[in-house]
């Protein structure tokens, strides 16, 4: 959609806007981007979206030249590091529940790179086996996720100790006397009510600090980056 450049309109407004604070907090592309999809859902110009505007496109476009979005971390821990870690605790039947599920969780974040937030909405009524996996469909609208995305993963037979799929059954053989919710994650403790997303974030930070991992560097997020 084309604007006359030598007219000032209510998308210049808006762009002008996007500029100063870009400027004034030293956002990147990602913060700016984010502050644009805020105004898409508030404002509009002609009765278009602002994202339709070439104006708004083009200054996009330049916002990500000057200032990409920069990694969380310059390094990252080592991945193997914590799956030697959870792989020594043994095979999944002689598990107890605590490390059955932190071993779990640990497994499903690396082997999909998905955020913390992605994998505490998995349900069982949104789990699907396959013949080499199984699937979750996340069915809450999260960041960058859309509804009906599915997550899959694929099974390790070389490995019964890090495979997802031998973890998931056997936590849910050992969960299905005990549970009264479709959440996936529930608490290792009487009354094994469903977790909050903040537990899980806590059995992250466990397991990282039981595998040497410098917790004051890398937070529960950084297995994003590892995986």
């Amino acid at each position: 959609m084309g604007e006359n450049p030598y007219c000032p309109s209510a998308i210049t407004v808006v762009i002008n806007f996007l500029q100063l604070c870009k400027d004034h907090f030293t956002l990147h592309y990602s913060s700016v981007n984010s502050a644009k999809s805020a105004l898409q859902n508030v404002v509009t110009v002609q009765g278009h979206n602002i994202a339709d505007f070439k104006l708004m496109q083009d200054f996009m476009k330049g916002v990500l030249r000057d200032s990409p979005t920069m990694p969380k971390y310059h390094n990252i821990w080592d991945p193997q590091v914590v799956l030697n870690q959870i792989e020594q605790w043994g095979p999944p039947h002689q598990l107890p529940l605590k490390l059955l599920a932190q071993k779990l969780l640990m497994l499903l974040l690396l082997c999909s790179g998905q955020r913390l937030q992605t994998i505490f909405s998995f349900t069982l009524d949104n789990l699907d086996f396959t013949p080499d996996g199984f699937v979750f469909t996340v069915m809450k609208s999260l960041k960058r996720r859309m509804v009906g995305t599915a997550v899959q993963y694929k099974a390790f037979p070389q490995n019964s100790n890090l495979c997802p799929k031998q973890l998931l059954i056997q936590y849910l053989h050992v969960t299905a006397g005990h549970r009264q919710s479709q959440q996936l994650f529930l608490s290792y403790q009487q009354p094994y009510r469903p977790v909050k997303q903040c537990t899980l974030s806590r059995w992250v930070t466990q397991v990282l600090e039981a595998s040497g991992v410098n917790t004051g560097i890398f937070k529960p997020h950084s297995t994003r980056a590892a995986s």
